[in-house]
């Protein structure tokens, strides 16, 4: 079966991600990725196969252990 316009197979996209058609399914479903099962196979939408940017929250507010509420 041909991609759908806008998707790719999992398996290609596993492939290039370094990590296994199952786990990159898994992600689908959990929600980490967007994709969709079409006729027992899976896709993946083409703008999860750009580079996304890691960010981390980083919390700065005082704590008792700085001693700064008193």
């Amino acid at each position: 079966m041909n991609a759908p316009e806008g998707m790719i197979p999992v398996e290609v996209f596993a492939q290039k991600k370094g990590i296994t058609a199952d786990k990159t399914i898994k992600m689908i479903r959990d929600g980490f990725y967007t994709g969709r099962v079409i006729n027992d196979c899976w896709f993946i939408d083409e703008s999860e196969n750009v580079a996304k940017p890691n960010t981390c929250l980083l919390y700065t507010s005082p704590s008792p252990r700085d001693g700064l509420l008193s």
